[in-house]
């Protein structure tokens, strides 16, 4: 999910992130306060496969999910599936034996009868309804906005699945997927995968899609999005590409979209992993609550990413567009365990904006995005109450899409990128691609892959910038000493934090330029302690020292 709509908003997020950190700290100790599961699985999902009746008018849904689960414990007679605030009607065993469930309103409890083993398939039918209060949303035109146009979509990240079909919703059990849905005749539907076939009910006015989604995925990331579209279709090496735009806007969608073969190729060979869904479409939706959302193969876009010629000479969606793109890999394929590790699909998804721009627009465009991102998260820094990359004690998973696991966590990478190298770097994202893929997996699991690439003991850094919090500030100065030659530079770290969350000392290497007239000195230094001091040989007065000259510390 992209953060651009939230940069839009600076200001009031800075307040609402300082309130959810405040109250954090306040309810942090209590066992209520933070999020928990409602249950442990005792399976896991296979399949799921909705059959959606959607009618706009009632804003309503008749659903049924039919779910292929594997007991992972013997004795399997009973389990929990979320399905917040949906009325269960039916619960059938092999669409033929109906079964007892309780429901209230944030799970489903459903009794097998009999005891199925590791062995076994299991195959449930849940037909159900719901009006959605979230997890799907119906746009249409009102009178303060006349020209919405009608529009159903989905939205599930992090834990809105639930709310409009039974399922396990959470990103650490993957599954393949149907969606079969109805929709009026006039609408388009897209959905994950491939589209296997349309079905035109003429009495009814309507049409029915069917896609299936043939590789595992989390949850989350199954979507629908339905309206009026004109298709912009081609072709990357084998890899359809598909807009979905309004009619009105198909001259303007190359603009926002046209360099997406590009960004492919880019991502692939740097990724070293082949774009790994069975296509990619980008559709745009009319008051999305995001700049966009990555569902699998299937990206939901915020309408406002569509511009004109005009605009396009003050404005890009090329960050959108790469950030979303680059989730196909970081989050889809490979996905955090549970929210805790978030910062493994939004962290790399932010530094993949990075590493496209200067692969399209060079290094200068880069530095100067990343010291965007340095700013953005400063600004929105509480110097009261730091909050970790890894969070493990948070509220609701929500809380967690901040400037921390967004821009923190890229500069993080970039950090690690430059204390292994390039070569260990894209080797270690390559092989973490290849060893997880279609899997979920933890920020340890990372960390040993780098270690392994890199053939170093990386705990310090995992530990300072994903374990702890903050920053550190740096009080620097130099001394020449014209007798002996010498530069004498004196670093000092002054953060601090009265909850001991934040290292009093930040170890890092860090790039030293030293200019004069007709020298200079180009060197690294590495800080251990809160106070360190270099001395470089140097021939004449320097005229200018730089401290971390690229600019690659987060301080």
């Amino acid at each position: 999910m992209h953060q651009s709509y939230i940069k839009l908003m600076k200001i009031f997020f800075e307040f609402l992130i300082a309130s959810i950190l405040s109250l954090h700290f306040l309810f942090q100790n209590s066992s209520h306060a933070n999020y928990y599961l409602k249950f442990q699985r005792n399976y896991d999902s296979q399949h799921i496969k909705l059959k959606l009746q959607i009618n706009p008018e009632e804003k309503s849904i008749i659903g049924e999910a039919e779910i292929s689960l594997v007991p992972i414990v013997d004795q399997f007679e009973s389990f929990k599936l979320h399905a917040k605030d949906l009325e269960i009607k039916q619960v059938l065993l092999n669409a033929k034996l109906s079964l007892p469930f309780q429901a209230d309103s944030e799970t489903v409890t459903i009794d097998l009868p009999n005891r199925f083993s590791k062995e076994d398939t299991i195959i449930i039918s849940i037909h159900y309804f719901l009006k959605p209060a979230a997890g799907v949303h119906f746009n249409e035109p009102t009178p303060e906005k006349p020209n919405t146009p009608y529009q159903i979509y989905s939205h599930s990240e992090p834990i809105s699945a639930r709310r409009w079909f039974p399922c396990y919703d959470e990103p650490d059990d993957k599954v393949t997927s149907e969606i079969i849905a109805s929709v009026p005749e006039q609408h388009f539907l897209l959905s994950n995968g491939k589209l296997t076939a349309v079905f035109h009910n003429q009495k009814q006015q309507t049409k029915t899609y069917h896609w299936v989604q043939n590789q595992p995925h989390s949850t989350y990331l199954i979507s629908i999005t339905s309206g009026e579209y004109v298709a912009i279709k081609e072709n990357c090496d084998g890899i359809p590409l598909q807009y979905y735009v309004y009619p009105k806007d198909i001259e303007n969608a190359a603009n926002s979209f046209a360099i997406t073969p590009k960004m492919l190729r880019y991502f692939q060979k740097q990724f070293g992993t082949k774009y790994p869904w069975d296509k990619y479409a980008q559709i745009v939706v009319a008051e999305y609550q995001a700049g966009g959302m990555e569902h699998t193969s299937a990206t939901t876009l915020n309408d406002r990413t569509i511009h004109d010629r005009r605009a396009h000479l003050d404005m890009s969606s090329d960050d959108l567009v790469a950030h979303e793109l680059a989730h196909q890999w970081f989050g889809n394929l490979v996905t955090c365990k549970n929210w805790s590790h978030l910062w493994l699909n939004e962290g790399f998804a932010t530094y993949a904006e990075i590493l496209f721009k200067q692969y399209d627009q060079g290094l200068a465009e880069a530095q100067y995005a990343m010291y965007d991102d340095q700013n953005f998260y400063l600004d929105l820094e509480n110097s009261e109450f730091h909050q970790p990359i890894i969070n493990e004690t948070f509220l609701h998973p929500e809380d967690l899409f901040t400037h921390i696991t967004y821009q923190k966590a890229s500069l993080v990478l970039h950090m690690l990128r430059q204390v292994i190298g390039d070569s260990a770097f894209f080797k270690s994202l390559t092989n973490f691609l290849h060893k997880y893929a279609f899997q979920c997996a933890e920020s340890k699991d990372f960390q040993q892959i780098v270690e392994q690439a890199s053939g170093q003991d990386l705990d310090w850094f995992f530990k300072q910038w994903l374990y702890r919090s903050g920053h550190p500030e740096f009080n620097v100065s130099y001394r020449w000493l014209s007798d002996a030659k010498q530069v004498i530079l004196y670093v000092q770290q002054t953060q601090d934090d009265s909850l001991g969350l934040v290292p009093s000392v930040f170890r890092t290497p860090v790039d030293i330029e030293i200019r004069s007239a007709s020298s200079r000195l180009d060197t690294i230094v590495f800080l251990v302690s809160r106070q360190d001091t270099f001395h470089f040989a140097f021939d004449n007065r320097p005229l200018l020292v730089r401290f971390d000259k690229n600019n690659s510390i987060l301080k």
